[in-house]
């Protein structure tokens, strides 16, 4: 996470207390998309300061499974929807503080 400026003590602190975050359930709406396709991560290409890995739809956009980054700030792990949070995220922020 050092690269993505993630490596503030607090947290650092929470991630390695969480272990290995699980995906949250998926959302209950019957969304499906056959035509995902996964990518390593990669630069976010709609946002200056975010990163990518998971599941992308028919025109790149983040669409399932998926975990961003915003550069110093926090990390995602979660559900989209054409290239939208979906559903319950994980989010731990820079300072600790861990959301769902």
């Amino acid at each position: 996470m050092e690269e993505y400026g993630l490596n503030m003590a607090p947290f650092q602190a929470t991630f390695k207390r969480m272990g290995q975050p699980a995906f949250p359930r998926p959302p209950v709406d019957g969304y499906k998309n056959a035509n995902r396709r996964f990518v390593a991560w990669r630069k976010d290409p709609g946002y200056a300061d975010r990163y990518y890995q998971g599941e992308l739809d028919e025109t790149g956009k983040p669409d399932g499974r998926g975990v961003s980054i915003k550069v110093g700030r926090c990390l995602r792990i979660g559900h989209y929807k054409k290239g939208e949070m979906h559903g319950q995220q994980h989010e731990i922020f820079d300072i600790g503080l861990h959301a769902i």
